[in-house]
């Protein structure tokens, strides 16, 4: 998705300096993971001076326009496409700023079983459901102020998709089983606990999604410029540390 100009993202990350850390098998899981009980998010939103729906009244008549807008814009695969736009020397002009974001999920809800596309009309509602979500922040919900520094994934130019998922083989909208090995290798930090080490990277704003592809995230965070020349072709990207 091609933004209308560039997202320099600016992220201050704070240092904490640990004087010692315990071995694994003595770390403690609380303190190493957000808090996730349900005890512990009832009283983060009892100690909230904001609720979802006053966080959305906020931003209310900006999301309401996107919805409005949703039903002109529905990204449809079984159309044709159109002519993309070509450089001086003829070759599709890809240039420009890009956005990887998207409210497909990558598999598709059991619920819809074999349903690859939505119809129009539900891929609308599918996508104000999704919107109106985005801009109602949960107070219980540890996160950056994505909607009031513009970038939640509604105020970026994305638009309603027939597809139900982002997984279009296998057929099922799913990813297969894991394999043997594949369901070892998962499990393998569990068995030491849950580290600094074992945790992912990309969960520890490390490294963040380069790729390629660049799949599409929960939040409008990995921006990318497309450079061409007649011999070439340059991708920047950012998103994270990164």
């Amino acid at each position: 998705m091609r933004a209308g100009k560039s997202c320099a993202v600016a992220l201050l990350l704070a240092a904490t300096v640990l004087s010692a850390i315990p071995a694994a098998s003595q770390t403690p899981q609380s303190a190493l993971v957000n808090q996730r009980s349900q005890e512990t998010l009832e009283a983060a939103r009892a100690a909230s001076p904001h609720t979802p729906d006053s966080a959305y009244a906020y931003f209310s008549d900006e999301a309401e326009a996107v919805m409005a807008r949703a039903g002109e814009r529905v990204w449809d695969p079984t159309q044709p496409r159109e002519e993309p736009p070509r450089t001086g020397w003829g070759t599709p002009d890809l240039q420009g700023y890009w956005l990887n974001v998207s409210y497909t999920p990558r598999e598709r809800p059991e619920e819809l079983g074999d349903k690859a596309l939505y119809t129009v009309e539900e891929a609308v509602q599918a996508f104000r459901i999704a919107v109106a979500r985005d801009a109602s922040v949960d107070p219980a919900t540890v996160h950056y102020d994505w909607t009031e520094f513009g970038m939640d994934n509604w105020q970026s130019p994305i638009r309603p998709n027939r597809r139900t998922s982002l997984v279009v083989d296998p057929p099922t909208g799913r990813f297969p089983p894991l394999t043997p090995e594949g369901m070892a290798r998962r499990r393998a930090p569990d068995q030491g606990g849950l580290t600094i080490d074992t945790r992912g990277l990309f969960e520890r704003c490390i490294t963040g999604n380069q790729g390629p592809p660049r799949l599409p995230i929960r939040q409008n965070t990995g921006e990318s410029q497309i450079i061409q020349t007649p011999d070439h072709v340059v991708m920047i990207t950012e998103a994270n540390s990164e």
